[in-house]
């Protein structure tokens, strides 16, 4: 396996991890296939960056900004956030200097997706750094140019994905406030997402008038949590649900007696500093003692099959299992950290636990 293809591997590997149920969703399955080409792109350009100078990059750019980019108007809100996310990963990557300096000492040749082999190799032409010309053959010459081009392409196209994905969710008041809830932009101050809160929880309030003895954080809160279980893409295609999902859990409530799903944001990115309910308790695993811990370990590799089917996300969702054991219990953000994952993956996967109990709970006192 090719450097390439080793990153494209990592990047559905990460597509598996942040997709809703089993396997690659239809979401990751339409963004996926690009990365490839653009994997490749960029390494080309790594590979080539001693003959790269500024006005090579603004003739590249000039030139992206009069191609006609692909239109997004219809595509799902799930595609234009993921179209963004990878590139985004990518060229964050690309920028690393410790990454450059892998490829440049590790990586001799590179076979170009881009362009393919469209002039004779053997060729001499000469490309202007800052200071000296230097000797490249022709098909080289001509490639770095067309992957700037198609460095930049890449970049408006994450803008023009982007700047969809935000009018959009300005077309609804309920998308509006979700979305500053839900997702992390410089724009969207801390105010901007305790006015959204408060927004939703007016709207709460509005959908469950009528509804005796309800308390209307409950559903939404419920809400809430059932959102945060889901990759962010997914998330974003459901929000405009809000006033109805909220109605509905209340009606639930209301017919199961009042009773309700108490969920804690503690230590959640998405939602600290938002709540200001401090009553809600930790749904977790409550106390576990040292025998547990012992059966616990006993029957690893059982627990990490009901966990889930792939052996390295039952093995990481094993060890969150093992962490939450411990007192006192750590919080999302500690246990993302110590793990080496985002947040959201955590609460993921600590509401995937929370639903496998029953059956962890058999196997291990079944002994």
């Amino acid at each position: 396996m090719n450097m390439i293809e080793e990153i494209v591997e990592c990047f559905r590997q990460f597509a598996e991890d942040d997709s809703a149920g089993e396997g690659i969703d239809k979401y990751w399955a339409v963004v996926l296939p690009e990365m490839g080409g653009i994997i490749a792109n960029e390494i080309f350009l790594i590979l080539h960056s001693q003959y790269i100078d500024e006005s090579m990059k603004s003739r590249a750019a000039q030139v992206a900004l009069n191609l006609q980019l692909p239109d997004v108007s219809d595509l799902d809100v799930a595609e234009l956030y993921l179209h963004c996310l990878v590139r985004r990963i990518w060229f964050d990557m690309t920028n690393n200097a410790e990454f450059r300096d892998f490829v440049n000492n590790n990586v001799s040749t590179i076979s170009s997706v881009v362009c393919g082999d469209i002039l004779n190799p053997h060729r001499i032409g000469w490309a202007k750094t800052s200071r000296l010309w230097l000797p490249l053959t022709n098909k080289d010459f001509v490639q770095i140019g067309r992957s700037l081009v198609e460095r930049f392409k890449q970049y408006l196209f994450v803008e023009c994905c982007w700047n969809e994905l935000k009018r959009r969710q300005a077309e609804k008041k309920i998308n509006k406030h979700m979305f500053a809830l839900l997702v992390d932009l410089p724009e969207i101050t801390q105010k901007h997402r305790t006015d959204a809160y408060q927004n939703i929880r007016n709207i709460s309030e509005e959908v469950t008038k009528g509804l005796e003895g309800i308390d209307p954080r409950d559903p939404m809160h419920d809400w809430l949590a059932k959102l945060a279980a889901l990759p962010r893409h997914t998330q974003l295609t459901k929000i405009g649900a809000t006033p109805k999902a909220i109605h509905d859990r209340a009606k639930d409530i209301r017919r199961k007696g009042g009773k309700f799903e108490h969920v804690s944001f503690d230590g959640d990115r998405e939602y600290a500093d938002i709540i200001p309910d401090d009553s809600l308790e930790s749904p977790d695993l409550g106390i576990m003692d040292d025998e547990f811990v012992h059966l616990l370990s006993a029957n690893r590799q059982e627990i990490e099959g009901i966990l889930h089917r792939h052996s390295k996300i039952g093995a990481r969702r094993f060890k969150i299992l093992e962490m939450l054991a411990h007192t006192p219990t750590p919080t999302s953000v500690e246990i993302a950290k110590a793990l080496g994952a985002s947040e959201q993956t955590i609460g993921r996967d600590r509401h995937a636990i929370g639903q496998c109990w029953p059956a962890i709970h058999d196997v291990i006192y079944s002994q």
